[in-house]
């Protein structure tokens, strides 16, 4: 098996393991496993021993374990309507998801100093009660201000609620969806189109590859490396979400792939990405945005293949889809139930055909950012309008349908369990499969000898 696969499996029971037990349980179990990995596997491989313990170590020192009465913290929050969530606490990130409230403040990110008065723990997570000492606010960066000063323009004359959903699926900024908006899009199962991920970065790679005049003096690899500068200037200019950061280390590793002529395998690709993600924020872990992100590809690269030579051998690109779609639904629905509480039974038939209108906006958006830069904006903003109406009468239209979705809430760790012993799973069959292949490569080999 390659040992990248190995070290993502390690790194997800690290991770499970400091989630379902007690810190100093967590890491002794952890180091039990990773030790046992390393002496097992014939290859032994020194990065399957060093990797881990390395991330252990850092995991150690940059989560927060405990937050008492009394405690004086240092928070850095994201906003949203009044409810905070944390991202660190006195520099270091908080082992669960935890939340805080602050009245009277406008939307964005701060760096709160107050006293915690109160704890209160639901569906695994940590709300926090303080008493605010200090409050300030933390600046966007230059490319951020340019970003959403051009996306104000473009949208001067548009209603309110358009300017939601643009600023949700352009610049990453989630919170100015209404809770009535959040609810609709829950219902009918389309809330992924609303989080930036894979698919919003594929759009600008391949909106820019399409734009990028064929007649430029550039080779492929020029071609490549401007599409690499351009993806990334964007990537700096937006809200960052787990969600963005697993498409966006993805998207840079298949142009590098092409810059440097090398073949990127998606399922390796996808596995790289989680690694490197988890070391820069071992926190991400607890983020729904990440674990649908991640959980979403690895479903697409790890799964599916299985499921397709086993139910359909067929070329129709239509049962694909729907066979795809299926998947996907069925092996999230353990996180939706966790996280949301619900059982989506008809999302299906929203991805079909909601969807497509949905990316029609978010790729006519991107376009109308880019011709913004030139004072075209104006040329996309009707088209853009009309495409906002159709899709949020559809919208409106499956809200009215009953049973799109049923609620049904579950707080077992048991599913934390089911999504190690999934991923562990995967890696096995994969692993069988190239040995699979070796073996038989080395047995022609031995008799052409």
């Amino acid at each position: 098996m390659e040992v990248i696969y190995l070290i993502a499996l390690e790194i997800s029971i690290i991770l499970g393991a400091l989630k379902l037990f007690s810190l100093e349980l967590g890491i002794f179990f952890s180091l039990i496993l990773v030790l046992g990995i390393f002496i097992f596997n014939r290859e032994k491989n020194i990065f399957l021993l060093l990797l881990p313990i390395l991330f252990l170590i850092r995991a150690f020192f940059l989560f927060n374990s405990s937050n008492n009465i009394g405690d004086i913290k240092i928070f850095q929050i994201s906003l949203y309507e009044g409810r905070g969530k944390i991202e660190k606490i006195d520099n270091r990130y908080p082992l669960n998801n935890s939340y805080l409230y602050l009245s009277n403040k406008s939307n964005g990110k701060y760096e709160v100093i107050g006293e915690i008065k109160e704890i209160n723990k639901k569906y695994g997570n940590e709300y926090l009660d303080i008493q605010v000492e200090k409050i300030t606010s933390l600046p966007q960066n230059n490319i951020h201000r340019y970003f959403q000063k051009k996306s104000e323009t473009l949208l001067r004359n548009s209603d309110y609620d358009m300017k939601r959903i643009y600023e949700a699926v352009i610049l990453g900024k989630g919170y100015r969806l209404t809770q009535e908006m959040r609810e609709k899009f829950n219902y009918i199962g389309i809330s992924h189109l609303m989080a930036l991920s894979g698919f919003h970065i594929g759009l600008v790679i391949s909106i820019i590859s399409f734009l990028l005049p064929t007649k430029l003096p550039l080779k492929k690899r020029g071609r490549n490396i401007f599409l690499l500068i351009t993806l990334t200037l964007y990537y700096l200019g937006i809200e960052h979400s787990p969600s963005l950061d697993r498409a966006y280390i993805m998207g840079a590793i298949y142009l590098l792939g092409k810059i440097l002529d090398e073949n990127t395998e998606l399922l390796k690709t996808l596995t790289v990405s989680y690694v490197l993600s988890l070391i820069i924020n071992p926190a991400s872990i607890n983020s729904i945005s990440f674990q649908l992100s991640y959980g979403a590809v690895f479903v697409i690269a790890g799964i599916f293949p299985y499921i397709k030579t086993k139910i359909y051998k067929g070329k129709s690109k239509i049962i694909d889809g729907v066979l795809l779609t299926l998947s996907i639904q069925f092996f999230l629905t353990p996180l939706l139930i966790q996280e949301f509480g619900v059982i989506q039974l008809l999302s299906f038939v929203t991805n079909m055909i909601v969807v497509p209108i949905g990316s029609l906006f978010i790729s006519l958006g991107f376009i109308g950012l880019l011709l913004e830069n030139f004072s075209l904006g104006f040329l996309i903003t009707p088209i853009l309008n009309i495409v906002f109406k159709l899709f949020f009468i559809l919208v409106d239209f499956f809200n009215t349908i009953p049973f799109m979705s049923i609620k049904y809430k579950n707080e077992s760790k048991l599913i934390t369990i089911f999504y190690i012993f999934l991923i562990a799973g995967v890696f096995i069959l994969k692993f069988r499969k190239d040995y699979k292949k070796d073996e038989k490569i080395y047995k022609r080999t031995k008799i052409s000898q």
